[in-house]
């Protein structure tokens, strides 16, 4: 195993993830063009909830009565709105990639390092090294 199959497996992951980001946008934008607002939230605890901008991340409406005061807001303010979680869902059924010559298991670890741990200036610094 080379570090230039890490340096390709995280450039894979890269390229990966911005055209995941480039894919969300334009489901979204149809959304959009069509009227609806995207929003996130739901349940908050047993009793609380919140709707959420998902573009801007206010809080649009939030109350209690848990499900069911959750189901009366939406039929009464949200006809527009539609939830992120069901438009983004398929984008997650793509695996990551993998490069041959790594363990899978080691393909997994980057990822997590690119996505979760790692600084911009931590994966540039080892592109380029």
């Amino acid at each position: 195993m080379s570090d230039q199959l890490v340096k390709q497996h995280i450039a894979s992951l890269l390229k990966f993830d911005e055209e995941h980001d480039a894919r969300e946008e334009a489901l979204l934008d149809v959304y959009e063009a069509k009227g609806h607002r995207i929003v996130s939230g739901g349940q908050v605890d047993h009793d609380t909830w919140e709707v959420v901008d998902y573009r801007t991340g206010d809080t649009i409406i939030e109350g209690g009565g848990g499900i069911d005061g959750y189901g009366a807001a939406v039929a009464e303010h949200g006809e527009n709105w539609v939830h992120i979680d069901p438009i983004t869902e398929p984008l997650y059924d793509t695996p990551d990639p993998t490069t041959e010559g790594l363990p899978e298991s080691l393909c997994r670890a980057l990822a997590e390092w690119v996505r979760d741990k790692a600084s911009p200036e931590d994966i540039r610094a080892l592109m380029e090294g």
